[in-house]
């Protein structure tokens, strides 16, 4: 799950368009399987709640089976008219360059094949 904050953040970019406003399935089940799992590192569902600005009720979010899903159900509620996925996919960007470890590009072509979710 190493290379996954940065993938998801790359696919969620790439979905943001004129007729998306949901997380797709797929992207959503990977957010959740990571995030909804405590971590000692801090990348949890805590984190994902804090850089999506949806922080005021974590004890709400700790008692429930998915943290990680509710959070996503609430960004996508307040987001279902703007349709902005940029902010989710900045969230995990910036929360992929402070816990992920960088993934390694050999010469800065943009080529994304490193990345997986295989982990």
């Amino acid at each position: 799950a190493a290379h996954f904050c940065a993938q998801a953040a790359s696919d969620v970019a790439t979905l943001a368009g004129p007729k998306t406003f949901k997380i797709p399935y797929s992207i959503r089940q990977k957010i959740c399987s990571t995030f909804d799992v405590p971590s000692a590192s801090g990348k949890d569902w805590r984190l994902l709640a804090q850089k999506l600005h949806i922080d005021r009720n974590l004890s709400y979010f700790a008692v429930r089976s998915s943290p990680a899903g509710t959070i996503l159900d609430i960004w996508e509620a307040q987001h279902q008219n703007d349709r902005d996925l940029d902010s989710l996919a900045s969230a995990l960007e910036e929360i992929g360059r402070v816990h992920c470890p960088a993934p390694v590009r050999g010469d800065g072509d943009g080529d994304e094949s490193d990345y997986n979710y295989g982990g």
